[in-house]
C-alpha cells in the first residue's frame, strides 16, 4: 500500500481538489471564532496536532510534567505501549529505541525532561493547552484537522471503484434491450452500432437501437459502531478512528450516508447515517476509551439508526467478545440474528483476537448472516474497510 505525501507549504494547493464543502471546513478551522495556528492548518503531519491526537486516545487531557515524566522513567516500556511511538518521539524529540537504550543515564534523562519542558512549553505558545496543561478546544480542533488531512490524502491509493465515483441515479447497467420511449442517456451506442453491423445496414435505422436496462440501486446507509473500551486505548483507538475516517469519507463521496456508534458497556455516542462528513470527523476524534465490552447493545442500538429504505450495513470493530452482563455472547448472537431479520450485513472485524474470541465472533457473524475480518496488523484496518465497502457495492 502506497501513500502519497500532502504538501505541507501550501493550503491553496491541497484544497484545490477538495470539494466547497471541505474547503468550508479548513476555512472554518482558520476562522477567528475557532483560529488553528498557521502550523497545523499547513501542516497535515505537525508533529504538535498529533500529540495532541495521541493523548486523545490515550485519555490523556492533562499534561503534568512531573507524572508524565515519571511514567516514562519507571517503566518506559509500558508508557510507550500506552501512548505510542509518534507522542514518545514528538513529546521528547529522539526516537523510542534510543531512549530505551539511554534513559538510565542520568544526564540523558535531564535531557529528556527539558525536551520534554520545552514541548509542553510550545503547545501552550500555540494554545493547544492552557495555563493550566490541559488541552483546549483549539488544540482539539488541531488535531481533528490533522487526522482529516492526513487520512484523506490516503484514499486514491487504495484498490476498488476510485473514491468519488458517482453511480448513475438510475441505476447500474445490465443487458442490452430494445430501444423505447425513455432517455437517451441509457443509449448504447456501442451496442446500436455492432447491431446494425450484423444487419449489414449501410446506416442506423430504429430498429438497430439498443438500451442498456438498468439495475435499480439503493442508496446505501453504514454504521460504523466503534468499541471504545478500556483496552482499545492508544494505537489500536487511533488505528480505528483513521479508518472511520476512509470509509466515511468513500461513502459519503458515493452517494452513500454514515453514521456512528461508540461503545463500552454501554453506548455513550450515537449519530444517525448523514453525509455531514465534517461532523463525524469532528465526533470521531473526540472517542475515548473507558469500561468494558457489550456488543450485544451496540448491534441493538444499530439497528434504530436505518432508515426504512436503504440498504444497510454496520462496520463494527472490537479487540475483545461480549464481557459486560450474565449472559454476553448469547446477548450478542440474538442481537446479530435480529441484524439478519432486518437485511442488515454485519461486517465484523476483530483485532488480535484469541482463539476463544475468534470462535465467539464467528458464532455472532454466522447468526447474522455477515463478513468476519480477523486480523493480526492494525496498520491494515483502513484497507480492509475500503475493500469490504466496495464489495458491498458490488
Amino acid at each position: 500500500m502506497v501513500a502519497r505525501s500532502v504538501s505541507s507549504s501550501r493550503k491553496e494547493e491541497l484544497s484545490s481538489g477538495l470539494e466547497q464543502g471541505e474547503k468550508a471546513f479548513l476555512s472554518k478551522s482558520d476562522s477567528e471564532e475557532g483560529k488553528l495556528p498557521k502550523s497545523v492548518v499547513y501542516d497535515s503531519d505537525s508533529s504538535k496536532a498529533r500529540l495532541i491526537g495521541d493523548a486523545i486516545n490515550s485519555n490523556l487531557s492533562v499534561f503534568i510534567p512531573d507524572l508524565l515524566f515519571d511514567k516514562f522513567v519507571k517503566n518506559f516500556k509500558s508508557a510507550k505501549d500506552l501512548f505510542g511511538e509518534s507522542f514518545v518521539r514528538a513529546l521528547f524529540g529522539y526516537d523510542s529505541s534510543y531512549i530505551e537504550k539511554n534513559i538510565s543515564l542520568p544526564e540523558f534523562r535531564k535531557i529528556l525532561r527539558q525536551n520534554m519542558e520545552q514541548s509542553i512549553k510550545e503547545l501552550k505558545q500555540e494554545e493547544l493547552i492552557d495555563d493550566e496543561n490541559r488541552i483546549t478546544e483549539q488544540g482539539f480542533k488541531a488535531s481533528v484537522v490533522s487526522l482529516y488531512l492526513k487520512e484523506l490524502d490516503k484514499i486514491s491509493s487504495f484498490s476498488g471503484r476510485r473514491a468519488g465515483a458517482q453511480e448513475n441515479p438510475a441505476g447500474l447497467p445490465d443487458e442490452l434491450v430494445r430501444f423505447t420511449n425513455q432517455s437517451f442517456r441509457n443509449l448504447a451506442v456501442k451496442g446500436t452500432v455492432k447491431k446494425a453491423a450484423r444487419r449489414s445496414h449501410g446506416s442506423i435505422d430504429a430498429e438497430d437501437l439498443v438500451m442498456s436496462k438498468r439495475v435499480a440501486t439503493k442508496q446505501a446507509e453504514i454504521i460504523i459502531c466503534i468499541d471504545a473500551s478500556s483496552s482499545m486505548k492508544g494505537e489500536k483507538i487511533h488505528a480505528c478512528k483513521r479508518a472511520s475516517v476512509i470509509l466515511a469519507y468513500s461513502a459519503i463521496r458515493n452517494g452513500d450516508k454514515v453514521g456512528i456508534l461508540v461503545f463500552s458497556e454501554k453506548v455513550s455516542k450515537k449519530i444517525k447515517p448523514s453525509r455531514d462528513l465534517f461532523h463525524l470527523i469532528e465526533e470521531i476524534s473526540r472517542i475515548r476509551t473507558i469500561s468494558l465490552t457489550d456488543i450485544s447493545n451496540a448491534i441493538s442500538e444499530s439497528l434504530e439508526l436505518f432508515s426504512r429504505l436503504a440498504s444497510k450495513n454496520i462496520f463494527l470493530i472490537t479487540d475483545a467478545m461480549p464481557t459486560k452482563g450474565k449472559k454476553p455472547v448469547e446477548h450478542a448472537v440474538s442481537s446479530a440474528v435480529r441484524a439478519a431479520d432486518s437485511k442488515v450485513h454485519l461486517s465484523l472485524v476483530g483485532i488480535a483476537f484469541n482463539k476463544e474470541s475468534e470462535s465467539i465472533a464467528r458464532r455472532i457473524v454466522d447468526a447474522a448472516r455477515g463478513s468476519l475480518y480477523c486480523i493480526r496488523d492494525i496498520k491494515e484496518l483502513d484497507k480492509i474497510f475500503i475493500e469490504e465497502y466496495y464489495s458491498l457495492k458490488s
